[in-house]
């Protein structure tokens, strides 16, 4: 019994022995795939894909890559933060690497929708879908104006703040904004009032007042409102008819009134 330990314990260090040169092999081999990309993948080339507001020179400049830079020593998520802080218009940056030694940028732009009143200063700001004010302007100039809100510090290139008891139309704001211009609504739509606790009053096509929850499944009701546009008001009602289109009583119905002359 003795012999047979002894024997067994004489072959420890050689189990330990191949383990520490499996452990040294991969370490091997991990520094010599690092090293390779090191010395072998620099950037020659940028692609810059989705604008159409700037120059892909600009959205290059802004990223702050030069020519020569490590392909995997970069770091997308510091250079995608550099672009949107330098150009206002970027909504979104996905950077992408491509062996052996391109870095694609791929931008998605901020869709201007509307025009918002800044009652404190009497200025009107354009803001994007998602709330970022774009510009400061004394004139709506002909954009759909957002009336009803107070803001907060406006900062350009930041998201709109808004006092604390409007945070609940701050937020319709947006999904309504975004609804519409997934269906391509926006350019139609001309004023949009928040005034109200409970209620967003949208002016559509100089020919309706849309009222609207202000939790309403805006998707659903901006399809709504298409189909009502093209099935009646544009189709059955004479030119230049106007009326009032209410989604708002406890029946849930849309109630479609045209004015009387």
């Amino acid at each position: 019994m003795a012999q047979h330990q002894r024997k067994h314990y004489r072959k420890r260090p050689h189990v330990r022995f191949t383990r520490l040169y499996g452990v040294l092999s991969v370490l091997v081999i991990v520094i010599a795939v690092v090293a390779g990309s090191i010395v072998f993948f620099r950037v020659s080339d940028v692609e810059v894909e989705g604008v159409s507001r700037y120059t892909p020179e600009e959205i290059e400049a802004a990223s702050g890559i030069q020519e020569g830079d490590n392909l995997f020593l970069l770091n997308k998520f510091e250079i995608q933060d550099e672009i949107g802080a330098k150009l206002i218009y970027v909504d979104q940056v996905h950077i992408r690497r491509r062996l052996p030694s391109t870095i694609q940028v791929e931008v998605v732009e901020c869709v201007p929708a509307a025009a918002l009143e800044d009652k404190t200063t009497g200025t009107w700001w354009l803001v994007s879908t998602k709330g970022k004010l774009l510009e400061e302007n004394t004139d709506p100039e002909g954009r759909m104006q957002i009336v009803g809100l107070s803001l907060v510090e406006p900062n350009l290139g930041e998201p709109m703040q808004v006092e604390d008891g409007q945070r609940i139309q701050k937020k319709a704001m947006e999904e309504l904004l975004m609804a519409m211009s997934r269906r391509e609504m926006l350019e139609q739509g001309r004023k949009i009032d928040l005034s109200s606790a409970s209620m967003i009053k949208l002016w559509y096509a100089d020919r309706l007042e849309v009222r609207l929850k202000l939790t309403a499944d805006f998707d659903y009701q901006m399809r709504m409102l298409s189909t009502v546009m093209e099935d009646y008001v544009c189709n059955k009602w004479d030119e230049g008819d106007t009326g009032t289109l209410d989604v708002t009583m406890e029946d849930g119905l849309p109630h479609l009134i045209r004015n009387q002359e």
